[in-house]
């Protein structure tokens, strides 16, 4: 990846920030074009959502975390190795159209995410999970 950022296409567009503090976070979310994110540890990571709250297109590595926070083609795009997060990432940053649309769509997306959405689903899992019978192991 950083030596992805080396490359003409995106020199001096890409900062890599090392850690931050938790009030500064949402006002880098506000300078940046696109969320990228390398990891193949995260199962269910909080900056998608952030991202997606803050309008940002995302580009991740698939997994099976990853699936619950893009929509591929809609908000962003999954991705099988470091050289394909670098070709979507050259390709959002050169079509401002589709960038502004996946912004748009990732605002939409993100409404899944509200504390309200959140609280109904994990009430609606509880109650399914009471109302099974307890299983016994052999």
């Amino acid at each position: 990846m950083i030596d992805a950022a080396r490359d003409d296409i995106v020199r001096g567009r890409v900062v890599f920030t090392g850690s931050v503090e938790w009030k500064q976070i949402h006002k880098l979310y506000s300078m940046a074009d696109v969320f990228v994110t390398a990891s193949l540890s995260e199962n269910h990571p909080m900056t998608l959502i952030e991202a997606s709250v803050s309008g940002l297109p995302i580009i991740a590595r698939r997994g099976d975390g990853v699936a619950d926070f893009i929509e591929e083609g809609y908000n962003g795009y999954m991705v099988d190795s470091d050289r394909h997060v670098t070709e979507r990432e050259s390709e959002l940053l050169g079509d401002e159209c589709r960038r502004l649309e996946f912004s748009r769509n990732g605002r939409n997306f993100s409404d899944r995410f509200n504390p309200e959405t959140h609280v109904e689903k994990l009430e609606s899992l509880y109650q399914q999970v009471r109302k099974q019978p307890p299983t016994q192991e052999r």
